[in-house]
């Protein structure tokens, strides 16, 4: 699986997703920082969206999906993590999270088989994968 942008989009209008963990616990003297542990709000209209457009590229057994495509960039900005049901798009073989303000991915993401591109460039508040 590719996880670089050979060729990166532009970037959506902000606000620009940015993480100061790191930094934070250097002020601190942290032997291991504070890992953003934002909850998603499940109830926004966004996150409706990206239930709304998972759900209709399983169902069409779309093969590349360009997640946050057309949101707002307020919009985007509440999106921070993926909903489990992204384990179900077990035909996609191309997942664009460009520019996202994801702090993680759930572990579902392993049962996209078929996955084979995953473009996270410049999500900067995304600090690890899932390691199953």
């Amino acid at each position: 699986m590719k996880l670089y942008s050979p060729d990166p989009p532009q970037p959506p209008a902000g606000p620009y997703p940015h993480c100061d963990c790191f930094r934070d616990a250097s002020k601190q003297h942290q032997s291991v920082p504070a890992i953003n542990d934002d909850v998603q709000d499940t109830s926004c209209d966004a996150w409706r969206e990206v239930v709304a457009r998972i759900e209709r590229a399983a169902r069409d057994g779309t093969e590349e999906l360009s997640l946050l495509d057309g949101m707002s960039g307020a919009d985007r900005a509440r999106i921070i993590t993926l909903p489990p049901i992204i384990g179900e798009l077990t035909r996609l073989r191309t997942l664009k999270l460009y520019s996202s303000h994801f702090c993680r991915i759930p572990p579902e993401i392993g049962a996209m088989r078929a996955l084979e591109y995953l473009d996270i460039y410049t999500s900067y508040r995304l600090h690890f994968l899932p390691s199953r």
